[in-house]
């Protein structure tokens, strides 16, 4: 049921009272006035009575003319006159004829009041007349001694009208006080309201969302009116202010959770997640909505096992936690820490963050030292074996000049290798410093084809060329000497006798594309991206055209490019050959 407003509640109330009041008053008054009438009327007849009475009496044969004496004094004080003697038996009435016929009056209340007390009365309904009728009795005495009763009848229907007509006047009176209440009530009430009803819509507002409003003090309001916008006005300030507060907060803190490189996640006490955001669905790969049980968005039993004990603990949980994506191993830190207001638990906060690139470079380096180490101690012992052996030979010997080649030969590729960890880790470190300027590609390409030219020939691959004429770029020309080398050289030992290598430029708007394209024994797909990796070399179980390198090559190569403000893209197949893309920018001529 739809409630009322105040004002028609008030309006309302008010009516109910006045015209409860109203009622109330008109039956007393007209209680009051009937009875008043009618004891006028009684004290009249009263009289009337006894002076008839007494008159009747005074005859010495009343009986002869006690019917004209009755139609007589009825007709001066305008009443009906019954004269009715001890035993009931009606023995004259002026408003009938033959009253034989009439029943007897002994029974009446007024007449057996009378015999009782002297007088009595009575309000009742004739039959006779058909009429309401106020009937005074009164006992007639002869000489101390009981003689006649004589009774005395007024219809009471004038007062009765008279009596209606006020009725009808006090409700007409009342409908049009009642009008004019509800008028007056409406504005006063309409008045007294107004103030509460502009803060009732500016709450309505508020509850929009629409913070920013004033309500404007008006003239001729009550003090309580003022205080009340008064305080509705500076709260509605202070809302708006700790709002903006609040959205400003909100927006650092989304902003915050957005960027962060940890995972972010919040499951309720229910197990509910509430929040979590992007790099966590990037981590667990999950982009449908939120408030879902946190087992169908951690699918990996690393992850919700851990939430599962948190939950069961309540406590603090750090662990390190290996999780296999797409046949890939990755690393996370996984942090828990349960979220209480007072003792109430609420949930749980989850982080995880990725620490893949960590547990590489730590692999990486612990390679990197082992790799050398080997590398290192190979030529090492070769060139120290040989030096004894030197010592305790003759000069003059055949073999003592084969033992010196041997000895240069593990030399140079200990100086190769010292001078590829020391560009590696100047690259690495930013330190490298390059000598740029505007260069061919040609007469690069063609030094590095005259460098590698003994082993292409030797296991008779055929190279097709096909260079841009606008082949200008802005680069270092030993540097980039150094990328050809490292990619042709590759694509030299990895590619059969016989087989082919294609070098292609292309000029484009901004770059200049340069493409190695060989018919090698490719790479495997999952390799693709290790093969810049330090010391990364093919297995020579794998193919019998891995030759003696370090691994070191397209490191180098990558970080050079890089370098270079271009991009390296490496595409293969397996038995079908391997395609080398290299961006650079183009010179600006």
């Amino acid at each position: 049921m739809k409630q009322l407003k105040l004002k028609w509640q008030i309006i309302l109330i008010t009516t109910i009272i006045v015209i409860s009041l109203t009622v109330f008053i008109s039956y007393r008054v007209n209680s009051n006035f009937e009875d008043y009438h009618i004891d006028s009327l009684i004290e009249k007849m009263n009289q009337n009575t006894k002076l008839i009475g007494q008159y009747i009496l005074s005859k010495s044969n009343y009986y002869n003319s006690i019917e004209d004496e009755t139609e007589k004094h009825a007709e001066i004080t305008n009443s009906r006159i019954t004269i009715i003697n001890l035993e009931g038996v009606v023995l004259a009435d002026s408003s009938y004829d033959n009253v034989s016929e009439m029943d007897n009056h002994i029974d009446r209340e007024e007449v057996v009041k009378a015999i009782r007390n002297g007088v009595g009365y009575s309000l009742r309904f004739s039959d006779t007349l058909n009429s309401n009728m106020l009937y005074y009795a009164y006992l007639l005495e002869k000489e101390n001694e009981p003689e006649l009763i004589i009774r005395s009848a007024i219809p009471i229907t004038r007062i009765e009208s008279y009596l209606q007509n006020q009725f009808y006047q006090i409700v007409g009176g009342t409908i049009v006080a009642v009008i004019i209440l509800i008028i007056l009530s409406t504005l006063l009430v309409t008045r007294l309201l107004k103030p509460i009803e502009r803060v009732q819509n500016a709450f309505q507002t508020l509850n929009k969302g629409s913070y920013d409003i004033y309500l404007n003090q008006e003239k001729q309001t009550s003090y309580e009116a003022d205080n009340l916008i008064k305080a509705f006005n500076n709260m509605s300030q202070q809302l708006r202010r700790n709002i903006e507060e609040i959205r400003k907060r909100e927006i650092e803190l989304n902003t915050l959770i957005k960027s962060m490189d940890s995972g972010l996640l919040f499951i309720d006490k229910e197990e509910k997640v509430k929040l979590i955001n992007p790099k966590a669905r990037d981590f667990l790969n999950y982009y449908e909505d939120e408030d879902v049980h946190y087992i169908k968005i951690s699918r990996k039993p690393a992850i919700s096992n851990n939430i599962e004990s948190a939950f069961s603990e309540k406590k603090s949980l750090s662990k390190e936690i290996e999780i296999y994506d797409k046949s890939e191993k990755r690393y996370f830190q996984l942090l828990i820490n349960p979220l209480f207001e007072g003792i109430n638990f609420l949930g749980l906060i989850v982080l995880l963050y990725e620490i893949t690139d960590i547990k590489r470079s730590e692999k990486a380096r612990s390679d990197l030292i082992a790799n050398v180490s080997h590398e290192l101690k190979t030529p090492i012992t070769s060139i120290s074996g040989f030096i004894e052996t030197l010592k305790n030979m003759d000069p003059e010997d055949a073999d003592f000049f084969e033992f010196l080649d041997i000895i240069e030969k593990e030399s140079k590729k200990l100086k190769r290798l010292v001078l590829d960890l020391l560009d590696l880790a100047k690259l690495e470190s930013k330190k490298m410093t390059l000598q740029k300027e505007v260069i061919s590609i040609e007469p690069i390409l063609e030094s590095t084809l005259k460098l590698l030219r003994p082993k292409i020939e030797d296991k008779e691959i055929i190279i097709e060329k096909d260079i841009a004429e606008e082949s200008m770029i802005y680069a270092d020309p030993l540097r980039m000497e150094q990328i050809l080398y490292n990619i042709i050289d590759n694509a030299v030992k990895y590619t059969n006798n016989g087989g082919k290598i294609t070098i292609t430029t292309y000029a484009e708007k901004q770059n200049i594309k340069i493409i190695i394209k060989d018919t090698g024994i490719g790479i495997e797909k999952s390799k693709i991206n290790r093969v810049t990796e330090q010391f990364y070399r093919e297995e020579k179980s794998r193919s019998k055209l891995v030759s003696d390198g370090y691994g070191l090559g397209l490191a180098i190569v990558k970080n050079l490019v890089e370098l270079l403000n271009g991009s390296l893209e490496i595409f293969s197949k397996q038995n079908e050959g391997t395609k080398v893309v290299i961006k650079l920018p183009k010179a600006i001529s």
